[in-house]
Formats: C-alpha cells, structure tokens, sequence
C-alpha cells in the first residue's frame, strides 16, 4: 500500500475489492470532480457526505466483521441477537446493494444478515480459540500458545516460518524478563542456552531475523526493569510487543481458516487515509475524518 500521503493515485490492491464496490457516486464525486484547489469547506464536505446511501445490511455486515476478526465474540453474539429482535419485529428482510436476499453467503462464509435460526449464523465457535491464544501470548505464556495452535492447526507455523521464529524470540524476551527475578526459575545462562540451541539455527539463513535476535540478546547487558540506552530496546519488554506477536498469530489462524488477515472495517480506513493522501497530493484537502492517526504503515483508531 502507498503511504497516505503518497502521490499514487492507484486505489491500494490489498483492500479496493473489499471496500469500494459500494462507493456512492456523491462520494466519488465529492473525492474526484473538484476543481478548486481551496480545502472544501466542511459544511460542504458533510452535505456531500449526506447525499451517500448505504444499506444496512452492509453495514451490519461490516460491523460484525470487525468483532469476529478482532474476537469480541460476547459483542458478536449480543450483535446479532440485536439484529434477530430487529428483525421479528419488522419482519422484513432488507436486500444488499447486490440484490442478494439477505441470509445469502458471503464470499467469506458469513451470513449478510443473522436473521437465520442457528446459533452459529455468524460462525463464532472460532473465536474463543483465538482469544485464548491471543492472551496467553499478551501474557508472556508463549509456550500455553504454542500448544493451543498446535491443537487447533498444526500446518499454522509448519508454514509460517516468521510467525514461528516470532514465537520463539517472544520466548525469549519472557525468559530475560523472569530472569532477574528472585521467584523464577529462569536465569541468563538458560535464555542464552535457549538462543543458541532453538533461535540460533533459525536465524541462521535469515539475515533480518538475526538483527531481531541481536537486539534481544542485548536486553542480557540491560535486564529488565531498564533503564534502556534505546527506545527500540525498551519497546522489547513493553506490552505492545507482546500485542505485536500475538495480531501476527491472530492473522495466521484467521488465514488457515479461510478469512481475510484482516477486518473490513480497517481496510475502509486505510481507503480512507489513503484517499486523503492523494487528494492533499493535488492540492484538493477534504475535511478529515477526527480519531483515525495515520502512520507509514496504516491507520489506528
């Protein structure tokens, strides 16, 4: 993907499928027939913005992407609970802008609407199983997450080669970081024997992977609490680290499972900072959209 403020003006391949097809005229128009090279006024910007339809489905279909991808799998089930007692009471059944009666199967094996009897409408029974790999692996207890992938899909690190070598240098990181404590049983000499009998030979034939382990390996001649002559190794024992590995091992077992890597609901932002990008390119500044930050690699909200 092109960085937002980039010039490319190439719609990003990773998410233009997803995201775009039901783009309203009013929008495009909004982004593409201005002549002016004034920023548009947000008056203006919100009327346009107020000309685009959508369909609800799609929206709750967006929606509930999200909490299945993320794994909020109470505020799936709570979602379409919601959407199913919305619907006996109107009993009508709305129509995508495909003209797909809604119940229909997405290209992803989700229901477009979870009108349908079931409890598993939403296929939701995978998500617990991620959640509980994603905290062991936010808690340090990467071997507990290890075990339980391997129990769900073997072939997930069979043929995720980084994601597994990851996985070992985040093991790593929690043995120095046990290893100054008084109540554990790992010292410096077990992480340095692990490093070298298991993240050695891993690293061997990959040069970045060798950099990451060097700079782990730093953190024997500043242990843990710090202080740390650099952020990049204080940024080691931080939680968002942690976080890091385990969206990498979330996005590998969504990806054995059929399912994007990633939630729609974020690739229409990352539409959207790009679309910023270009427009602020050519000297054409739309209004931007408050709480979304944008960085060289995408967007958070």
């Amino acid at each position: 993907m092109s960085n937002p403020s980039g010039t490319s003006s190439s719609i990003p391949t990773s998410f233009s499928n997803t995201t775009t097809n039901n783009c309203s005229p009013a929008i495009i128009a909004a982004a593409s027939t201005s002549t002016t090279k004034k920023p548009m006024a947000p008056a203006e910007w919100s009327r346009r913005l107020a000309e685009v339809e959508f369909d609800r489905t799609d929206l709750n279909r967006l929606v509930m992407d999200y909490l299945i991808v993320e794994g909020y799998r109470d505020a799936a089930e709570e979602f379409a609970k919601e959407l199913r007692s919305n619907s006996d009471r109107s009993q009508t059944r709305p129509r995508s802008l495909s003209g797909q009666q809604s119940g229909a199967e997405d290209p992803d094996g989700m229901q477009l609407d979870p009108t349908d009897d079931g409890q598993d409408a939403f296929n939701l029974e995978g998500i617990e199983e991620r959640m509980l790999i994603r905290e062991a692996v936010e808690a340090g207890r990467i071997d507990e997450a290890i075990c339980r992938v391997n129990e769900l899909d073997p072939e997930i690190l069979d043929t995720h080669s980084t994601l597994y070598f990851h996985l070992q240098l985040q093991r790593l990181i929690e043995l120095l970081r046990t290893s100054t404590n008084s109540n554990s049983s790992s010292s410096p000499t077990q992480a340095l024997l692990f490093a070298s009998q298991t993240l050695a030979p891993l690293a061997a034939s990959h040069p970045s992977h060798l950099v990451e382990l060097e700079l782990v390996l730093t953190l024997l001649a500043f242990p843990p609490p710090g202080p740390y002559p650099s952020t990049d190794i204080a940024q080691l024992v931080s939680q968002d680290q942690r976080r890091k590995v385990s969206k990498e091992l979330n996005a590998a077992i969504l990806e054995s499972a059929g399912r994007g890597v990633e939630s729609r609901l974020m690739g229409a932002l990352r539409l959207l900072a790009w679309g910023e990008g270009v427009l602020k390119s050519k000297e054409r500044p739309i209004p931007e959209v408050e709480g979304i930050w944008k960085t060289e690699h995408g967007v958070s909200v």
